[in-house]
């Protein structure tokens, strides 16, 4: 879950909903959480839509910062991976 407030990721249990961890910590790769979505990519790593401007990665297991996937010269806010080939897509709007 995204939390705008503390800037973090945190992970709950699926059966019982118990916080797990924090995923990713506050600020971490300089995680700026506005309105826009995380998923987890083809490779297994988090992506995150981060300050409007750019998507950063994490590890999928462990949460670390990898890098700045994309910069953007317009907002980011929502994407999707599509398959075959794999490829990033952002809806204009």
């Amino acid at each position: 879950m995204a939390d705008s407030e503390q800037n973090e990721i945190t992970r709950y249990d699926g059966q019982t909903g118990e916080l797990i961890d924090k995923f990713v910590t506050s600020g971490s790769g300089g995680l700026t959480i506005q309105e826009g979505n995380l998923l987890f990519g083809p490779d297994g790593n988090l992506y995150v839509a981060g300050d409007w401007t750019k998507i950063l990665r994490y590890d999928g297991q462990t949460g670390a910062f990898i890098d700045e996937f994309v910069s953007a010269s317009a907002w980011v806010s929502y994407f999707v991976f599509v398959p075959e080939p794999i490829q990033l897509i952002q809806p204009n709007g």
